[in-house]
C-alpha cells in the first residue's frame, strides 16, 4: 500500500510538472495580464507549430520550436519533412513555412521586415504598403512586398526560387524594379526571367492549409469580445504599448483559445485570402483619446513615447518618420493603405472625410461569403465607411 501511494504521487507530481508546462508554454504571453486579451505589435511570435520543427537560436542554445515562442533576429529555424508552423509579422501579416524548410529573421522591424529563407517552402499573406515592407532574401535573389496579397516562394534544388503571386503583386530583380502581378509565377535569380501563368488547380496541400489557417483566424476574429477586449486594450494603451499611429491594427491573444488573431484600426477590412473580419478597433467602444493621434497631441500621459516608430512632434513641426507641415502629420497607415489623404486634426475626423472608394489591393477584396456568427456585426460600407464614433467614453 504505502509503495502504491508512492507511485502515485511520484505520477501526480510528474503528471503536474508537465500539465505546467504546457499551460506556460501557451499563456506565457499572458502570464502577467489580468484581463483574457492581451496586446502585442510585436513581428516574430510563433503562433502554430505541427510535426517537427528545431531552432538554434542566435545565442548558441539550440531546441524545439513550440507554440507561444518569441524569435529574435539570427534564430534559426528547420522543419523536418512533415513540419509547418505559422509567424506573426506586422500585425495582419503572417508567415506560413512547410516541411523541410530553413530560415530565420534579418529584421523583427515593424515597418521593414526581413526573412532570410534558405531552403523549402513559404506562403506569406501580407498587408503591406510603402512604409511597412516585407523583404525576403532567397540563396541566388530577394525579393520585396510593399503591397497587400498572399505570395508563396519555393528555393529550388538549383538555388533559384520561384515566387507565385496568389493575389498583390511583388517586386524581384537586382534592383526591384520588375513585378509580378495576381496569378503569375516567375523564377528568381535565373539568368533569364520568365514569367508564366499560375495554374490555379495546381495547389497543394501546404497551399490549403495556408488558406484553413487564414479562414480559421478571421473566425477567431469574429469571435472578440467587446467588454473584455475593451478593458485589455484601454490598460495596454495607458501603458503606451500602441498607438494607431505606428501599425495597421493590432494582435490580439485569446489564452482560452491560444492564438493570436488580428484586430484591425481600419473599417471594411479582411483578410489577403479575402474573408471579412468582423471586428476591428471601431466596434470596441473606445474612449475618444486613444483616436487622438499621439504625433499631432502628444503621449496622452503627458510622457514621451519613442516607442514602434513614434515620436512627439517638436517646436519645428517634425518628428521621426517625416517632416510635417504646420505641426500636422499625414495620415495613420491603416489610412493610408485606404487611400486616406489630405491633413486632418485627428483620425476621427480623417475617417469621415476618407475616400476609399479605388480599389487599394487584396485586404478590401472580400469573398461573396463570411465567416462567423450572423450576429457579427454587419460591415461598414467600403465606399464610405463612416465614423462609427466611440459609443462610451470611461
Amino acid at each position: 500500500m504505502k509503495r502504491n501511494n508512492v507511485l502515485a504521487a511520484i505520477i501526480g507530481v510528474v503528471g503536474l510538472v508537465c500539465s505546467t508546462s504546457v499551460y506556460a508554454q501557451d499563456s506565457k504571453v499572458a502570464a502577467a495580464a489580468g484581463d483574457r486579451y492581451v496586446i502585442s505589435a510585436k513581428a516574430g511570435g510563433v503562433n502554430f507549430v505541427e510535426g517537427g520543427i528545431s531552432v538554434k537560436r542566435a545565442s548558441g542554445t539550440t531546441g524545439m520550436l513550440l507554440k507561444g515562442d518569441q524569435l529574435e533576429i539570427g534564430d534559426r529555424v528547420t522543419t523536418d519533412a512533415s513540419g509547418k508552423a505559422e509567424l506573426l509579422l506586422n500585425p495582419g501579416s503572417f508567415l506560413r513555412v512547410g516541411g523541410g524548410t530553413s530560415f530565420e529573421f534579418g529584421s523583427t522591424s515593424l515597418d521593414d521586415l526581413e526573412i532570410k529563407l534558405y531552403s523549402g517552402s513559404a506562403i506569406l499573406e501580407v498587408i503591406a504598403a510603402d512604409d511597412f515592407v516585407v523583404s525576403l532574401e532567397m540563396p541566388h535573389s530577394s525579393i520585396k512586398l510593399n503591397h497587400s496579397g498572399v505570395f508563396r516562394v519555393d528555393v529550388l534544388p538549383d538555388g533559384m526560387s520561384r515566387l507565385s503571386v496568389s493575389k498583390g503583386k511583388a517586386a524581384y530583380g537586382p534592383d526591384k524594379k520588375a513585378e509580378i502581378k495576381s496569378g503569375r509565377s516567375v523564377v528568381v535569380g535565373a539568368p533569364e526571367a520568365v514569367v508564366a501563368k499560375l495554374d490555379g488547380d495546381s495547389k497543394d496541400e501546404f497551399d490549403i492549409w495556408s488558406k484553413d489557417r487564414a479562414k480559421e483566424l478571421v473566425k477567431l476574429n469574429a469571435k472578440l469580445q467587446d467588454r473584455n477586449l475593451r478593458n485589455t486594450l484601454i490598460n495596454s494603451f495607458n501603458q503606451r504599448g500602441w498607438n494607431m499611429s505606428n501599425s495597421f491594427g493590432l494582435w490580439v491573444y485569446d489564452p482560452s483559445r491560444t492564438f493570436w488573431c488580428f484586430l484591425p484600426f481600419g473599417s471594411g477590412w479582411g483578410s489577403p485570402y479575402g474573408w471579412y473580419y468582423s471586428w476591428d478597433i471601431w466596434n470596441v467602444g473606445m474612449p475618444y483619446w486613444v483616436f487622438r493621434d499621439p504625433r499631432i497631441y502628444g503621449p496622452a500621459n503627458g510622457g514621451v513615447n519613442n516607442g514602434m516608430g513614434t515620436a512627439v512632434v517638436n517646436g519645428n513641426g517634425n518628428h521621426s518618420n517625416g517632416t510635417t507641415t504646420g505641426g500636422r502629420v499625414g495620415p495613420p497607415p491603416f489610412q493610408r493603405i485606404q487611400g486616406g489623404s489630405g491633413r486632418q486634426d485627428d483620425i476621427v475626423v480623417q475617417r469621415r472625410t476618407m475616400d476609399v472608394s479605388r480599389d487599394s489591393g487584396p485586404v478590401f477584396t472580400r469573398a461573396p461569403q463570411t465567416v462567423g456568427p450572423s450576429t457579427a456585426p454587419a460591415p461598414a460600407s467600403v465606399s464610405n465607411p463612416g465614423p462609427r464614433r466611440p459609443a462610451r467614453d470611461n
